[in-house]
């Protein structure tokens, strides 16, 4: 398949063939081939059961994607780092824990249907933004025991940005590391540098005020504690 759909509009090309071609798609660009995998048993398969035998593309040395904007994280990481961030986390999807949040991720949910309602008939909404809006709101409320949305004017965009350069940089063979000053680099160590802000200003909250810690860091350290599995 051509790569040129898919740098006009990443987003609609994948979309696209995965609705002509199915939950396997193998797809080149220039020298490098990928394949989308977008059925939930083959996710499980690449990511779980065989996790040995699918081998992430990212290179800490080299970082492109969402590398750029994650860094060395459970997402991007291998080898035994990433299984012992894996073992780390793993208590915090245990469904006893993911039955908890869901009071949470509800009042989220009807949050934002209240303030549709509140825009009156014939009223149009970005999707997009939306859900943005939703998934930063769920995230950090129940991950950090906090809320973003008196900020999310600011945090949406330089996360548009930030995603939308990190993709770029998979497509683009010729791409600069982000020290490099670009205007693309420019744009996105800006945005970047507002995402860390938001972060580091929530750990500080946690850090100022011990009894709030969230139940994903007790659900971590527990983890840590009881060794490998």
């Amino acid at each position: 398949m051509a790569p040129f759909p898919l740098a006009a509009d990443p987003f609609r090309a994948l979309s696209a063939w995965w609705r002509d071609y199915g939950d396997a798609v193998g797809f080149r660009v220039l020298t490098r081939q990928f394949y989308m995998l977008s059925h939930p048993d083959m996710a499980e398969q690449a990511l779980v059961r065989q996790a040995d035998k699918f081998v992430k593309m990212y290179d800490p040395q080299k970082p492109k994607g969402l590398e750029l904007v994650l860094g060395q994280g459970l997402v991007t990481s291998r080898g035994d780092l990433w299984r012992n961030q894996r073992r780390l986390m793993q208590p915090v999807f245990q469904r006893g824990n993911l039955n908890g949040l869901q009071p949470q991720i509800v009042a989220a949910g009807r949050d934002m249907l209240r303030r549709w309602h509140r825009l009156g008939d014939g009223a149009q909404v970005n999707l997009c933004s939306e859900m943005m809006r939703l998934t930063l709101e769920v995230i950090t409320q129940t991950m950090f025991g906090t809320s973003v949305l008196d900020r999310i004017e600011t945090i949406a965009p330089a996360l548009d940005t930030a995603l939308r350069h990190a993709a770029a940089s998979l497509l683009n063979p010729l791409s600069l590391p982000p020290f490099v000053p670009t205007p693309g680099n420019r744009a996105f160590n800006r945005a970047m540098a507002t995402l860390d802000g938001v972060v580091y200003g929530i750990i500080e909250q946690r850090r100022a005020n011990p009894a709030a810690i969230c139940w994903t860091c007790c659900c971590g350290r527990a983890g840590k504690m009881a060794g490998p599995a």
